[in-house]
């Protein structure tokens, strides 16, 4: 089938009049074609002036996050980077395509930055010069194919430049705008070489250089672009030779992107893939609905609001407001309006590239009316397809064709109306009053224009430059830690600071060290990642860790980067005094830099909400004893750890680490290695859009539904939980702890089974974004049960919202439902009658309407069933082949935090900063043991007793202090608090005590007559207190503004000073009570604590209860940190399962347990068999090469605390060594005994890239020249006026029918397929139909109309809030009315590839060719005195233009020199000759204009 073919006659019209031969006599005078082409240049001109306006209009002066914040900050140091594939930022990983950089952003940006041009303006330069391209070629494109005026090529240049989907990307992801930008470059060479006007060699070699110019940064938006000139050249016309053309063309393609792509290829075999925990493809597919697929707003980021703030402001604008989404959908609808207009230029290319953009874009859309292959769709591109993931990186090839179409429509509709104002009367001339079909573009795109500018190109966040402590902290750094790494904490999603958003983390840039820190996409490896997590966990805790240095040194960190200026809004709870206080409390890390005015502080100061202390904005740790980069041990005295690499933490925190290897679950099985097997990784669900947000442990029986960091066979060694007492599972619609809870109002303790462990203090509370009501919690029963005595206690917590008022009880048996009481007492719930295998409690309805019902939770405290004893037991695995006693580490799970935390000023304790763990005050674990025998128990545990903690630290002749209350049961915030004399500490009471008092005994009567009652500054000023002696003797007074208060003299050996609820706001707060005469507290914090056998924590092993013994510190007890715990004797184990719990009510917190040999190393130095590892002497050290000098006695393991890679190889004296991987990251080798000397390491796909980047650019060089190589005139060439064309005369009604079908099969099943299937059959039919209501009925307006309906479907619901997910439109309004409107649109379209046959007339029944060809300047229709040429000639001769026939649009602009390209000048260079008719009715001579034919040609 052909391209670029005419209309052939429609109904009722005849034959158009024979082509006028050309016209004898000399060329026309060059001046006015030289002052047209000067106009239309100043034109081009003033656009592109006002594209960079836009570009430098946006956030002037001020660096943007796109796509690589190296770029803006050390543009060369990124590009020397980029040679290597290895690098060794994060631990050693391969950089993501970073050779895409080299050409062209890399060095416009370097250039730029070797000049002396600030950063910002170099940055605008590039966009300014992405959109101008952009511009440029598409008007130019049109020109070339003859499909528009001058006006109207501007106007849909213009819409293509400023697509709503590519300035969502263009200030923030540039790499995906540049393919956008190059993509009409990429076709008008291959334009050139179909016309005959180029060699197809040349040809391809430009085009090959545009190509090129995408870059391959991101390689699949430039793969999603080649499709248009793929169907562009598969589209020629029998005898274009386009076979050759193709094949020339794909070898330029493959010779632009060779560079890049083997890289690429390299990256994909040797690297570790993140793309498994990135966006998934239910996020990506959800708004790609037609309508926004047309408008361009199927972009999924454009929609995202995080934390409150709108991450792509112009994309989220474009896609939600309600007049720019009219906007877009008008440009839309008027782009798909001039695709099905009559005689447009290469119709059949533009509207199969338009379907077959749509049929890409829609795979496996997310939709009320899905296709039949949607959820497989979704699967692939969760798994094999995952890089083409992101659909919406295919949207210019739906965006070029609409441009197109849009330039063909105003010109025919410009035309039609100046032909109108010759005729019109009466009811004419009213509609002259309408505007115009250009003045609703103009509008519309200056809609989109304005968002543009109102919002910026770009996101919130820009920032002048990286401040000065940044960059002096790097340099400290760089000059210290030679090849030992450095780890940035806390983790961050994102580069988010106080001061700005680079996105990319700012040390990136910045640090030549090794450096790692966890990021929202897991880096390096999944056993690296989960390293970094288990720090990132236990610092943001706040609780110090015994064996958090030994952890960090054995991966090799020496300097931790603690960053106190991130952004407050992505902390998660990760305070830098939550940071400082684990990191103080951890022994073997100290300060030794700080860099950086304070950053933090509060609006108020006081022990209650000061939750963000001041800091230095960086501050630098060092750890001790940190290993070197490389080092040998041991081989022979290797643990083989069966579970993750974050179990090494919790061995390390009892003592139970060895300082040698470590070999992970099924790592070089031959080896051996005595076994250990941990409770880490549990089984459970991970969200990929938080750093830390997972679900509760399931169950074995939800092991499918498992989604976690894990490298391939750790499933097998995963911990799950086991139900028992009577019941098998526990869920719920929705919790506060689940992976998918507002990660604000996130409560890991919140869970299902919190409703059934018998702790009132625990409940499971609901979440999501739809309120409670609707909501389940369910309970699975081991066997049908009779569900009786069904008993429920609701939470009552104001905070929540509204109480919870009824609810419906369910089984198999049926439903009740009723009304519960507003109390916190437990209330009988009456459940149907009759046995049942399960139990569902649902809310039904609230106390009152939530004001919003997504901040809005309902809790069960207690839900207790008749004759159920509800247990929970965490199972380790149970690995085969171990023989022998093994040993069993067990931790309890991350992620809880307390109610207090020490600050740089004082101590802060509110219950918001409580956080509890999943497992509550409990420790549950069973574990298999291949042996029977006698194991040590070690571990660490933390006394929550309030009593005992008073009891232990209390001092012989101290005064005794007591309270009426106090806000939390933290150890600091006690009573003590008020009166050990340390002003960072403070007595908090609770917020309900109406009568809060404190009281003060000591040895001795004294005679007071004052005090001071020190508060917080942000709760200090006078109070009005009430102060009682003995014998009932009080006084009440006002302090001053300092606390001090005078009173009458009393003699006494005791006070009791009462704060009236009444005067107060917010709970009372001391910080220091100050007695004359009497002594405060002692400071007892370094006392040591030794608590006999049977003082430590008690467990239980098989029903036996185990006595322990513990040490530590009273500053232990005091701050809430753990004890060291052991038995006073070995604990019994039997073959098979064991199992170990905390007994109930004890006055410890279980938080790790050691069971088994490892155990007996506790306490002892350098724990395990292996010797310490031996350093050794770095030779020399390079990205993809390194030279060690080893001396191994023995046999060892080679270390290098970098990334496990398969690409690594080290030889020995010509020997390859071994490769083991170590820890479960690290990479290894296994070197024999005896040897000695240089050891090389070489990464072999480093040279692999070398190689094939210079080949590549070799290439490009080799484009160059073919592409600038003259032309040589070929034998048969085409003349100079281009060749000529014989084209098809369209689709058979069959095939454009089909299609149409199948589109809508694919896009919404058996719906998708009739609506298509009818509109196809029932438009073709009425196109052949002279009746002016059916020929009205398929014109293009009625696609106008169902555009711009769907586009108003969603500015209404999004205007007025019925739409309750933008980014995945449902229901009536947001998905399937607009779904089907936009399916009655690709029928419409499709089938405009099938060009009917005239039903009579003259020339009616012709079936023949018809021949097109490319007419020079005064030649053919267009000659002076024919009949005008415009685009879109009416075979009826309507054509003559009125006095106003020479405006821009028209025919009557300038014609170029016979030399000039076809289409570069306004009229259409396509010309068409009818076949042969008889003779013409009209009597008129051929080329005469006479009266318009009646018939209403569609357009």
């Amino acid at each position: 089938m052909a391209v670029g073919e005419a209309s052939p006659p429609r109904a009722g019209g005849g034959p158009l009049p024979p082509a006028r031969p050309p016209a004898p006599g000399p060329r026309p005078p060059d001046g006015p074609d030289a002052a047209a082409r000067l106009r239309e240049r100043l034109r081009v001109t003033a656009c592109c002036l006002a594209l960079t306006a836009l570009a430098f209009g946006t956030r002037p002066g001020l660096i943007l996050a796109d796509t690589k914040i190296d770029m803006a900050v050390n543009p060369l140091g990124f590009l020397g980077r980029a040679l290597h594939l290895w690098d060794a930022e994060q631990f050693g990983q391969l950089q993501n395509q970073a050779v895409g950089y080299l050409f062209p952003m890399g060095p416009f940006h370097a250039l730029g930055h070797l000049i002396g041009m600030p950063p910002w303006i170099t940055q605008r330069f590039w966009t300014s010069l992405l959109l101008c391209l952009a511009f440029a070629g598409t008007w130019k494109l049109a020109n070339r194919l003859g499909i528009g005026g001058p006006g109207s090529r501007l106007i849909a240049a213009m819409a293509y430049a400023l697509a709503p989907n590519a300035l969502a990307t263009l200030g923030q992801i540039s790499s995906e705008y540049m393919p956008v930008a190059m993509l009409p470059w990429i076709v008008l060479p291959l334009v050139t070489a179909a016309s005959g006007e180029g060699g197809r060699l040349r040809a391809a070699a430009r085009s090959g250089l545009a190509v090129a110019c995408c870059g391959g940064i991101n390689a699949t938006a430039t793969v999603a672009v080649l499709i248009v000139p793929l169907v562009y050249v598969i589209t020629r016309p029998r005898g274009s030779h386009r076979i050759r053309l193709l094949a020339w063309w794909s070898a330029g393609t493959g010779a632009a992107m060779a560079w890049w792509l083997v890289p690429l290829m390299l990256t994909g075999t040797y690297g570790f893939s993140w793309l498994t925990y990135t966006e998934k493809a239910a996020t990506t597919t959800a708004p790609t609905g037609l309508i926004n697929i047309f408008r361009g707003a199927e972009r999924w980021v454009n929609y995202l609001i995080v934390d409150g703030q709108v991450w792509w402001p112009v994309g989220h604008g474009l896609s939600v407001s309600a007049l720019p989404v009219v906007c877009t959908g008008l440009i839309a609808a008027l782009g798909l309006a001039g695709l099905l207009g009559r005689l447009l230029p290469e119709r059949t290319f533009l509207l199969l590239t338009l379907l077959a953009g749509v049929a890409v874009i829609t795979m496996g859309h997310l939709s009320d009316i899905p296709g039949p292959f949607a959820a497989q769709a979704r699967d692939l591109l969760d798994g094999p397809l995952a890089p083409l993931r992101n659909l919406h990186k295919f949207d210019a090839v739906v965006r070029l064709p609409l441009a197109l179409g849009l330039a063909h429509l105003l010109v025919v509709a410009v035309r039609k109306k100046d032909a109108a104002r010759v005729r019109a009367t009466g009811l004419g001339a009213a509609l002259r009053a309408v505007p115009s079909v250009s003045a609703v573009a103009l509008v519309a795109l200056a809609g989109i224009g304005a968002t543009a500018v109102s919002n910026g190109l770009t996101g919130p966040g820009s920032f002048p430059e990286v401040p000065k402590y940044w960059r002096d902290a790097a340099s400290w750094i760089n000059a210290r830690a030679g090849q030992q790494g450095v780890l940035a904490l806390p983790g961050a999603p994102f580069g988010e600071y106080v001061w700005g958003r680079p996105m990319d983390d700012i040390v990136q840039p910045l640090l030549t060290a090794r450096w790692g820190v966890r990021q929202l996409v897991p880096a390096g490896s999944p056993g690296y990642t989960r390293a970094l997590d288990a720090i990132d966990l236990q610092v943001r805790s706040g609780q110090g860790s015994p064996g958090l240095a030994a952890f960090l040194g054995r991966m090799g960190v020496r300097y931790l980067l603690v960053r106190n200026d991130l952004s407050r809004e992505t902390l998660r709870g990760a305070w830098p005094a939550r940071l400082h206080q684990a990191l103080g409390d951890s022994p073997g890390i100290r300060q030794v830099a700080r860099f950086g005015a304070p950053v933090g502080g509060d609006l108020v100061d006081d022990a209650v909400s000061a939750t963000d202390q001041k800091y230095p904005a960086l501050e630098v740790y060092e750890v001790a004893g940190a290993d070197d980069v490389a080092n040998l041990s041991d081989a022979s005295g290797a643990l083989r750890v069966y579970g993750g690499p974050e179990s090494l933490l919790a061995m390390a925190d009892d003592r139970a680490l060895p300082s040698g290897p470590v070999l992970l679950d099924d790592d070089a099985p031959d080896l051996g290695g005595e076994p250990v097997v941990t409770d880490s990784p549990r089984l459970l669900k991970r969200n990929y859009g938080e750093l830390h947000q997972t679900s509760p442990t399931l169950t074995q029986a939800h092991k499918g539904q498992a989604t976690d960091v894990l490298d391939k066979g750790w499933e097998r060694y995963t911990t799950h939980v086991t139900y028992g007492g009577g019941v098998r599972d526990v869920t719920a619609s929705s919790s506060a702890a689940a992976d998918d809870a507002v990660p604000q109002s996130r409560k890991p303790g919140a869970e299902p089974y919190a409703a059934l462990d018998g702790d009132p203090f625990t409940a499971w509370r609901t979440g999501g974004w739809n309120g409670p009501v609707g909501q389940w919690l369910r309970i699975d029963f081991d066997k049908p049960r009779d569900v009786r005595n069904l008993t429920a206690v609701f939470d009552q917590d104001s905070t929540l919202g509204p109480a919870v008022a009824r609810v419906a009880v369910q089984t198999e048996a049926g439903a009740v439902e009723q009304d519960v009481q507003r109390t916190s007492a437990a209330q009988p719930l009456r459940a149907p009658e009759g046995a049942s295998r399960w139990l569902k409690l649902r809310i039904t309805g609230l106390a009152t309407k939530p004001a919003v019902p997504a901040f809005a939770r309902a809790g069960v405290s207690e839900l207790s069933i008749g004759g159920v004893q509800p247990t929970r037991t965490y199972t380790l695995p149970a690995p085969s082949g171990m023989k022998g006693q093994a040993t069993y580490v067990m931790s309890r799970a991350p992620g809880g935090t307390s109610e207090c935390m020490q600050g740089s000023a004082r101590w802060v304790c509110s219950p918001s900063l409580a956080s509890g763990d999943e497992e509550g005050d409990g420790f549950d674990r069973a574990f298999t043991s291949a042996a029977a025998g006698k194991a040590p128990l070690t571990g660490t545990a933390v006394l929550t007793d309030e009593q005992l903690i008073a009891r232990y630290t209390a001092v012989a002749g101290q005064p005794l202090v007591s309270a009426t209350s106090v806000q939390s049961d933290h150890s600091a915030d006690q009573a003590r608090s008020a009166f050990d004399g340390d002003p960072s500490t403070a007595w908090i009471a609770a917020d309900k005590d109406r009568a809060p008092a404190i009281s003060v005994r000591w040895k001795g009567r004294k005679r007071l007559s004052k005090l001071t009652l020190n508060r917080p500054p942000g709760a200090s000023g006078p109070v009005r207190v009430r102060i009682e002696g003995q014998k009932g003797e009080y006084r009440e007074g006002l302090s001053d503004g300092l606390g001090r208060l005078s009173f009458a003299p009393m003699t006494t050996d005791r006070l009791t000073i009462a704060f009236p609820k009444d005067d107060q706001v917010g709970p009372v707060q001391l910080t220091d009570l100050t007695i004359p005469g009497v002594k405060p507290l002692p400071d007892v914090a370094d006392y040591p604590l030794n608590l006999a056998c049977g003082y430590g924590p008690k467990l239980r092993v098989n029903g036996t209860t185990v006595q322990t013994k513990a040490t530590g510190t009273f500053g232990d007890l005091l701050a809430g940190r753990s004890l060291r715990f052991a038995a006073c004797r070995q604990a019994p184990l039997k073959a098979g399962r064991n199992h170990l719990t905390s007994v109930p009510l004890d006055a410890y917190r279980i938080d790790t347990v050691t069971a088994g040999p490892q155990a007996l190393a506790n306490g002892a130095a350098g724990a395990g068999t292996a010797d310490e590892p031996r350093p050794v002497k770095v030779l020399s050290w390079g990205s993809g090469s390194r030279e060690l000098e080893v001396d191994a006695a023995k046999s060892s393991f080679l270390t290098v605390n970098e990334n496990f890679n398969t690409g690594w190889r080290a030889t020995a004296g010509g020997t390859a060594l071994r490769a083991v991987r170590l820890d479960g990251w690290k990479q290894g080798w296994l070197v024999p005994a005896g040897t000695k000397g240089t050891v090389r390491l070489t990464y072999a796909p480093d040279r692999s890239q070398r190689i094939a980047v210079v080949a590549g650019l070799n290439l490009l060089l080799v484009l160059l020249l073919a592409a600038l190589w003259p032309a040589r005139e070929r034998r048969g060439a085409a003349p100079p006026g281009g060749r000529a064309l014989v084209a098809g005369t369209g689709w058979p009604a069959w095939a454009a029918i089909g299609l149409a079908a199948a589109l809508g099969g694919w896009i919404a099943g058996i719906p998708g397929l009739a609506v298509t299937a009818a509109v196809a059959a029932g438009c073709g039919w009425a196109r052949t139909r002279r009746a002016r209501p059916l020929r009205a009925l398929a014109s293009p307006w009625t696609v106008v109309i169902a555009m711009v309906a769907g586009a108003g479907c969603l500015a209404a619901g999004n205007r007025f809030g019925l739409l309750d997910n933008p980014s995945k439109p449902d229901g009536l309004l947001g998905d399937v009315v607009p779904q089907l409107l936009g399916l009655v649109i690709v029928g419409r379209v499709a089938v405009e590839l099938w060009r009917p046959r005239p039903p009579g007339g003259p020339g009616g029944g012709s079936a023949g060719r018809i021949e097109l060809s490319w007419a020079a300047p005064g030649q053919g229709p267009a000659a002076p005195g024919a009949a005008p040429s415009a685009p879109g000639p009416e075979p009826s001769g309507r054509g003559r233009r009125g006095r106003r026939g020479r405006r821009g649009d028209g025919a009557g602009a300038a014609a170029p020199s016979p030399a000039s390209p076809p289409g570069s000048s306004s009229p259409s260079p396509l010309r068409w000759t009818p076949p042969p008719a008889g003779e013409d009715p009209s009597g008129r001579s051929p080329g005469t204009a006479g009266p318009p034919r009646r018939t209403r040609p569609e357009e």
